[in-house]
């Protein structure tokens, strides 16, 4: 059954949806350039030894998970994806 969608209200819940919908986007969008920026970086860094041999770079996962504040609002950030 078709419904008509009409006054403010309805207008409001349309928009805070597109507003997740567009926070999820950005969130993913921004994990994926970091997690392929630093594929790129560490393979280069991580053959270098310092002067005691050891590795100067080494990767050890991801950070745990916070509350970040943008401009939209609040957001969770889920580091590695």
């Amino acid at each position: 059954m078709l419904t008509a969608l009409d006054g403010d209200a309805t207008r409001a819940e349309l928009a805070l949806g597109r507003d997740e919908i567009c926070n999820e986007g950005a969130r993913r969008m921004l994990g994926t350039l970091l997690e392929a920026e630093v594929d790129a970086c560490v393979p280069s860094l991580t053959a270098e030894p310092d002067e005691d041999g050891h590795r100067l770079l080494v990767r050890k996962g991801h950070a745990r998970r916070r509350t970040i504040t943008t401009g939209p609002g609040r957001s969770k950030s889920r580091p590695g994806g």
